[in-house]
Order: structure tokens, then sequence, then C-alpha cells
């Protein structure tokens, strides 16, 4: 889930756990729930663009 207006996103997981990412974190393909080697999202960029 991405909220632009508190520039965080919560990554849920199966099983029910969920994450709390914020501007400063790099969103990794493990922590989105896919296998892409080396992909990696600074949410500073997402949310630049906002």
């Amino acid at each position: 889930m991405v909220r632009p207006a508190t520039l965080d996103i919560t990554v849920y997981r199966e099983g029910g756990e969920a994450r709390l990412y914020g501007q400063g974190d790099t969103l990794l393909s493990d922590d989105a729930g896919f296998d892409v080697p080396g992909f990696e999202l600074p949410l500073a960029e997402l949310f630049a663009q906002a």
C-alpha cells in the first residue's frame, strides 16, 4: 500500500506479516516479494514524484 500523503508504504506478505517503509528506506525485490536480482527502489525517489 502506497501512501503519498504520509510518504510511506506498507508491504503485506503472505501469512499476515506487514512491514512499513519510510522515505529514507530502499525497497528491494525480496522486500516486495518478487525475485528480480539487483532491483532497488529508493523511496525518496518514488515520493519525489508525488
